[in-house]
């Protein structure tokens, strides 16, 4: 069973190893200074970073082993503050032991039930990546004429 957490406060410890697993993975691409490549581990530790409110950690209920996080514009944390317009998914990444068994389709279910919760009108998915646009569609995402990335109406 799959729980959702935000890494901050309480869970630090998970940012850790979200951290380790893209140094690994920036090292395993020879990636060696800021900027290099968009998506990059420079560019995925700056959200994290940035925001360290605005990270959910996809884990196993039972073992608490990292599956996989993701990175949204606003806390969601917040109890009281309601929004309205547009929640961007900044970032998903699903750590490669767990793809493909339907951990980022129970992540993108949740941020679509907590973004309901939460009156936002859409989820946007900054970019249109040609290798993952099924998996976007799947979900319900498309394209909105004169907009960039992908768009889900959640309201």
């Amino acid at each position: 069973m799959l729980s959702i957490e935000c890494i901050y406060p309480k869970n630090n410890r998970y940012m850790w190893r979200i951290i380790d697993y893209l140094q690994r993975e920036a090292a395993a691409k020879g990636v060696k200074k800021p900027g290099s490549c968009f998506g990059s581990f420079w560019h995925q530790l700056g959200y994290i970073a940035g925001e360290p409110m605005n990270v959910w950690a996809a884990l196993n209920q039972n073992t608490h082993h990292l599956f996989g996080y993701m990175v949204v514009n606003v806390c969601l944390t917040d109890p009281i503050i309601m929004y309205g317009d547009i929640l961007h998914l900044e970032l998903l990444e699903i750590l490669p032991r767990h793809r493909m068994k339907g951990v980022a389709r129970q992540m993108v279910d949740w941020l679509k039930e907590r973004a309901i919760s939460k009156q936002f009108s859409f989820i946007r998915v900054p970019h249109n990546l040609d290798e993952t646009a099924g998996f976007w569609k799947k979900m319900g995402f498309a394209e909105m004429p004169g907009e960039s990335g992908l768009w889900c109406a959640v309201l």
